[in-house]
């Protein structure tokens, strides 16, 4: 996908190749950190940085949002706010 945006002008192919590789990205920070692989989630940060390039490729490219990337590896998809509580509480 980003081969596609190479040498383009066009701001719709840029702003796709540049939302599906942060996309990419973020799904692989899960295992790029202990902290997060525990948690099951995603940087936050980059979670930030790839909304705005998600919402700067739907409104230039007119498609519809990706949404929320769920994080990479076999934890499956990150916990929710309850989960979390009950896993600090009983002290894992």
């Amino acid at each position: 996908v980003a081969s596609v945006a190479v040498g383009s002008d066009r701001l719709d192919a840029v702003a796709v190749a540049a939302a599906d590789a942060a996309r990419e990205a973020l799904r692989e920070t899960t295992g790029q950190l202990p902290e997060l692989a525990r948690a099951g989630v995603v940087d936050a940060g980059g979670m930030g940085l790839y909304l705005v390039l998600d919402a700067l490729a739907a409104l230039a490219s007119g498609r519809a949002g990706s949404g929320v990337p769920e994080p990479s590896g076999d934890r499956g998809p990150a916990r929710g706010r309850d989960a979390l509580v009950a896993a600090r509480e009983s002290g894992s």
